[in-house]
């Protein structure tokens, strides 16, 4: 039962990014590559973790991903 809990918390995160950037009204090109790189970024996170890897790597290498589309984001909205 983990495998759906997980499944269920994936798309959570998913469906909660997609809907800010909805509302952030972002380049079309944008907010789609931003959904995909949280995807990839939480599915990562998570694997890592399960794998035994420590909270800090996690943290530096995942939340740097994050970073980087804070980032662009920021910089194709026009702020």
């Amino acid at each position: 039962m983990p495998a759906v809990g997980h499944g269920a918390l994936h798309l959570l995160v998913v469906l909660q990014v997609a809907t800010a950037l909805a509302l952030l009204d972002l380049p079309q090109p944008v907010g789609p590559a931003l959904v995909a790189l949280t995807f990839h970024s939480w599915s990562g996170a998570a694997d890592a973790l399960e794998s035994g890897a420590s909270t800090r790597a996690v943290v530096l290498e995942y939340g740097s991903l994050a970073a980087i589309g804070a980032v662009v984001a920021l910089f194709l909205s026009g702020a």
